[in-house]
């Protein structure tokens, strides 16, 4: 994550989109103070360090972003590197160069290449948000000529396919509520037509090719959507809830920072527990809003769900100005129900996601101008 810290340098220069970022993201910051503080008590400094700096580097990007109007094109070239790894990926042509091994499911490997299917489910997810909202505004805009039409239905078709034979089902599962949220909040008849005639294209062509694999993959896609367990994740939520009652103080503000694996390896004695070199067992929550509750207490949970909410609010209060915040309550949307069985927020791309999202919501001069040229230059 080193990587990230140019952003950090650039950002302590730019105090005017610092201010803009805070005063209406106040929550993202009262968290990212609060998450700081809760080093002072936790028992894991390292980890915790490092879900702070995950934390704090967003804004810093996001001022980068809202300096240079790069939000949408970072989002583009995210969005095409990642449909691009998927065909690289699924063609097997990296191991040529990289020794790694699938795990039954798409995007699971171990190797030179680790990947996690869930974790990467977002990254589809957020992909596939972009193009939706860059073919509603190409249309609307009559900028939508037949060679990009073709390129945006191909483009959705194979996002929409790694997603489903990741076999993640909070993934497709985040996606579909995340389309029908967006069909039932827009009145227009345009975005409810051509959403409802892209996902029903797109699943339609999915469905062909996997009835048309040799491998019996559709087979196993069905069996594993169609048996909805939580993989034992009841179990180490049973152990969350017990022991931030297990005193005022954990109930108040948790085990600190970083602590909350720790704390459910010392109790959760199956399923996913992984032993560190120094003999520590570590249990991922598998849960966001859960890692908050047990690491922070009531008042870490509190302040997460109110930047949600927030984001939220601010969504769809300017999704009727401009088509851009369609993608942006998608992203949203599926961030937000993946984390109900995953730990995102440990994920790499959590920094970026948050950032765009920051960005794109922020208020700017001539908004309407700088949406309109960014996406006539944006698609290709």
């Amino acid at each position: 994550m080193l990587f990230l810290l140019p952003f950090m340098i650039h950002g302590l220069s730019l105090k005017k989109e610092f201010f803009k970022i805070l005063k209406e993201n106040k929550y993202y910051f009262i968290l990212s103070i609060y998450t700081l503080l809760g080093l002072l008590w936790t028992e894991e400094l390292f980890r915790g360090m490092y879900l702070v700096y995950n934390m704090i580097v967003a804004p810093f990007i996001a001022m980068s972003l809202i300096r240079t109007r790069n939000g949408l094109k970072v989002w583009r070239n995210f969005s095409w590197s990642v449909l691009l790894l998927s065909l690289l990926l699924h063609s097997d042509l990296l191991k040529v160069f990289f020794n790694y091994y699938e795990v039954q499911r798409f995007a699971y490997y171990y190797g030179d290449i680790s990947l996690n299917p869930n974790s990467f489910g977002l990254w589809l997810n957020l992909s596939l948000a972009y193009f939706i909202t860059i073919g509603i505004k190409l249309y609307q805009n009559k900028n939508l000529s037949n060679f990009r039409l073709l390129i945006l239905i191909m483009n959705i078709t194979l996002t929409v396919y790694f997603m489903v034979i990741t076999v993640s089902r909070s993934t497709m599962i985040a996606g579909i509520v995340a389309v029908f949220l967006l069909i039932i909040i827009s009145k227009s008849k345009l975005v409810i037509v051509l959403t409802s005639f892209l996902v029903s294209f797109t699943l339609l062509c999915v469905l062909i090719t996997l009835n048309m694999d040799g491998s019996n993959q559709g087979g196993f896609i069905i069996d594993r959507f169609s048996t909805l367990d939580l993989n034992g994740r009841e179990d180490i939520w049973g152990i969350v809830f017990n022991t931030s009652f297990e005193s005022p103080d954990k109930f108040l503000f948790g085990v600190g920072t970083g602590g909350a694996e720790k704390e459910i390896g010392s109790a959760h004695s199956e399923g996913t527990v992984r032993i560190s070199d120094d003999g520590t067992a570590r249990t991922s929550t598998h849960n966001v809003y859960l890692l908050f509750l047990l690491q922070g207490g009531v008042v870490g949970i509190f302040i997460y769900l109110m930047f949600l909410i927030n984001l939220f609010k601010l969504t769809l209060t300017r999704i009727k100005s401009t088509f851009m915040h369609i993608g942006i309550l998608y992203l949203i949307t599926t961030f937000a129900i993946m984390s109900l069985t995953g730990n995102l927020i440990y994920n790499p791309i959590y920094p970026f996601l948050i950032a765009i999202a920051l960005a794109l919501l922020t208020k700017k001069d001539n908004t309407k101008t700088y949406d309109t040229e960014c996406f006539q230059k944006m698609f290709i």
